[in-house]
Formats: C-alpha cells, structure tokens, sequence
C-alpha cells in the first residue's frame, strides 16, 4: 500500500527506515504516560517488530500487519501508520498507530494520511474494507480530540478499569465507514 497527499507520501517500510522510525517513536514517549506503562516499554519495538514479528491479536499473521512511513516529499520521514488487516473482523482495516513527530504536529499531517488512507480504501474496492477502526487511550485527550475530528465519532467498545486512577487505564474503540 503507498498513497500520497500534496506534502506527504506514505508507502511501505523498509530496512532502511527503521532508524528514523526508531525516532519518531522515541519522540512520542511521553505518550506511555497516558498508557499506564512504563516510556522504556516503548524502546526498539520498531526494530524488534521488524525483525522479530509484531504483537498482533490471537490467530493474526505478521501478513496482516503493515508499518507505512509518512515522509514529506522527497525529504525525512515524519511519523509512520501502522494497519493491521481484516481486524477485528474481514471488512475492517485497523489503525493500530498513527505517530507524527511532535516537531511536525499541528500542520494537519494526520488528517490529511487519514483522509487519503480513507480514499485510497474507497477507490480499491479489491480490498472490500467498509470501515476503519482503532482504540484511543482516554488519557490521551489530543488522539480522542484528532479521531473525532476525523470523524471517527461511533464508539464500539469501552476497554479496561471502571474506576479513574493515575495507574488505571481506559480505552475506547472507535470506528468510521468508509
């Protein structure tokens, strides 16, 4: 899969890549804190997914899962897009994460990945996806506000504590049509 918009050009990760992927991940740790886990958590699942297989859902083969870079036209790498296909069921693609290096937040990278990741599905009717999905820490507030308006506004699912604490952790699945 490889799609762009007018500054972004998302296409499938390569060995290459993992270094400045590394990056971008190691700049989003403070993301962990939202999480209930620990920032050192975080360290080299890049690498290790590449190398070793990605933690993916019972019954799910490392097929199912694709890491794309997200690069502006012919400069670095920005952030990356992570899919996994066919879950939670065949007619779903699943956006396992979406990260943009914060020095690039705030210039609508993710919006415009997302809106193109929804036109690219729609005009690959090969693919027969007719939804997206994905979970949100609801710690995070910035990723809840960004996935609503994106128009991910159908909450399917409520995961984890039924309590407010600093060590529990909640989240919601949310899913847009296609």
């Amino acid at each position: 899969m490889q799609f762009k918009t007018e500054e972004l050009y998302i296409r499938k990760a390569i060995e290459a890549d993992l270094e400045q992927l590394d990056l971008v991940r190691e700049s989003i740790k403070y993301i962990a804190t939202w999480m209930s886990i620990e920032a050192d958590e975080l360290d080299g699942t890049i690498k290790h997914g590449f190398y070793n297989g990605w933690d993916l859902p019972p019954n799910y083969s490392n097929e199912a899962y694709q890491l794309l870079t997200i690069e502006k036209q012919n400069e670095s790498i920005v952030g990356y897009l992570a899919l996994t296909h066919q879950y939670p069921d065949t007619n779903c693609i699943w956006v396992s994460m979406l990260a943009i290096n914060p020095s690039c937040q705030g210039k609508n990278y993710g919006k415009q990945v997302i809106l193109e990741l929804i036109n690219y599905l729609k005009n690959n009717s090969s693919l027969n996806y007719k939804k997206i999905a994905l979970s949100v820490d609801l710690k995070n507030w910035p990723a809840v506000n960004f996935w609503i308006n994106a128009g991910f506004k159908d909450i399917v699912k409520y995961l984890g504590d039924k309590a407010y604490s600093d060590k529990n952790f909640a989240k919601i699945v949310l899913e847009r049509t296609i």
